[in-house]
């Protein structure tokens, strides 16, 4: 059976699949081969005889085949834990060979049991992967790479299920790919916004699957996680999510839908319902047909209606250092729980005696006027430096507030 036989044979089953466990994802060929198109991934990944993809939370595996076809990679592993789509994946693209392999958790010291489907159609997909490893569990990504995390070194790196080549921070990674789904709850309590900005966190610290170098990451996530993540000064959804992506990550809107709402006037901050127009003008994303798009929708209506359609973005890690990224994460963090007051009133935060220090240091005075959601990432950067320089300030090591009050 051909490549485009068996896509189109597990397209028609995902159609009989109405609803989903808490995400969303699009069934229809053209739509998400226009939307990875967009990408330009062959040019990114010039050595697809070197490249590895991992993909998280893959779903029917739609996506998978897609860009399995375009790169064609040495290995592409899915990371997929719902027993339902385990069976259409086995079903359409032959995973019948098994093994199984012990996981010992690291926080948890209980031992579980991991299974592993490697492809047997050799003609279409030899390099394609399956394991019910959870994306959501830190130590899946430990254990598919041999990590030991109390040594901090790879373990007999030649038998690892999946282990990329190291390369150097000058550069966006050439030979790996992250890609996942990340529209829904990860847990019952956990949402997928929240596992992506732990993976964005890995970024800044240059730990996990961020270690092997700048890894590109691609991700569905919501119109409400994405309006958060790729803001300008000033706009209502302004936060340290939209910092933190916009100071450390190159972060771009790939593909939406055609039913977004954005904010037709740039002079004018952006609702926090809508996108902003000169973010659309900047990343030139693909519009896709929000009545055509064959939809698996989340069994709770109510997360769709809240959260928005998917949204395909792209995040490339920038060079640093790693050595601002603590006193960067305090000062950030303090300074935008009065996001909408002026900067002045906020500096009391950062320690006794700050807007003292701050006010003596700082030359413009009329930053000291600005709201702090309106300040940019140069703003945040040099205010990071004179905290670093301060003489008093406290040991940041003992920080208690809420890294989750902007949400």
């Amino acid at each position: 059976m051909s490549g485009s036989l068996v896509l189109k044979n597990l397209i028609q089953d995902c159609r009989k699949l109405k609803k989903s466990f808490g995400f969303q994802y699009i069934c229809n060929e053209e739509i998400l081969t226009k939307a990875l198109n967009k990408l330009n991934l062959p040019a990114k990944y010039p050595k697809p005889n070197s490249t590895k993809i991992l993909e998280i939370y893959p779903g029917p595996a739609i996506q998978s085949l897609i860009t399995y076809n375009i790169l064609k990679p040495k290995q592409y592993i899915l990371l997929e834990k719902h027993t339902y789509f385990h069976n259409l994946i086995t079903k359409h693209i032959l995973l019948n060979n098994e093994y199984t392999t012990s996981i010992k958790p690291t926080f948890t010291g209980l031992e579980s049991i991991a299974k592993i489907y490697t492809s047997k159609d050799t003609k279409n997909y030899p390099n394609l992967q399956l394991t019910d490893l959870n994306p959501y569990n830190w130590e899946s990504y430990s254990h598919i790479t041999n990590f030991n995390v109390k040594t901090s070194k790879t373990e007999d790196p030649e038998h690892a299920i999946f282990l990329p080549s190291t390369q150097s921070f000058d550069k966006v990674h050439e030979e790996f790919l992250i890609l996942g789904n990340l529209t829904g709850n990860v847990t019952a309590t956990a949402t997928g916004e929240a596992l992506y900005m732990q993976l964005l966190s890995c970024i800044t610290r240059q730990n996990w699957l961020q270690r092997f170098g700048r890894v590109r990451m691609v991700f569905w996530v919501s119109e409400a996680t994405a309006r958060k993540l790729v803001t300008f000064p000033g706009d209502k959804a302004r936060s340290k999510a939209s910092l933190l992506s916009e100071t450390f990550t190159e972060t771009k809107v790939v593909a939406l839908s055609n039913s977004a709402q954005i904010n037709p006037d740039v002079n004018k901050p952006c609702s926090a319902s809508m996108f902003n127009k000169r973010v659309i003008d900047r990343d030139d994303p693909y519009f896709y047909d929000a009545k055509n798009m064959d939809l698996i929708e989340p069994i709770n209506g109510a997360v769709l209606k809240k959260c928005g359609l998917p949204v395909l973005i792209e995040i490339s890690p920038k060079y640093n250092t790693g050595e601002i990224w603590d006193t960067w994460d305090y000062v950030t963090k303090h300074l935008l729980v009065l996001k909408t007051r002026p900067l002045g009133e906020s500096l009391n935060s950062l320690g006794p005696g700050a807007f003292e220090y701050f006010n003596r240091v700082i030359q413009d005075k009329s930053l000291l006027e600005k709201p702090s959601n309106t300040l940019t990432k140069e703003d945040f950067i040099y205010l990071t430096d004179i905290f670093y320089n301060w003489p008093f300030k406290p040991d940041i090591m003992m920080d208690f507030v809420d890294v989750l009050q902007d949400d």
